[in-house]
């Protein structure tokens, strides 16, 4: 694990999976696996690295007795409908939108 991933779990009670292009941050919360943050390498993206650190946090997330995955994805980021298209991707559907904030949930 790196400094960063150890800072992040201390500091804000993330957990990472990781790989050489890419990582995801979440949190577990009961029945609630809520995803924080997913990086590609922008020379990697739409390679699959995505949906397979997405898998691996699903079978943690199953093994914690997750019901259901949360994201959310802001309006004001750099190429928001790249982001979005990427969760219906996976299979997250819109569960509410507001103040430039969409929420996203998968149920698994």
């Amino acid at each position: 694990m790196s400094l960063y991933f150890s800072y992040i779990k201390e500091s804000r009670g993330l957990d990472c999976v990781s790989g050489q292009n890419g990582f995801v941050t979440f949190k577990i919360n009961g029945e609630e696996c809520y995803i924080e943050d997913i990086y590609i390498v922008d020379e990697h993206r739409k390679s699959g690295i995505g949906s397979n650190l997405m898998d691996k946090v699903v079978i943690r997330a199953k093994e914690k007795g997750c019901k259901f995955l949360s994201a959310t994805v802001g309006c004001r980021i750099t190429n928001p409908e790249v982001s979005l298209m990427s969760c219906f991707g996976y299979g997250f559907k819109i569960l509410a939108a507001a103040n430039d904030i969409i929420l996203l949930k998968m149920e698994l």
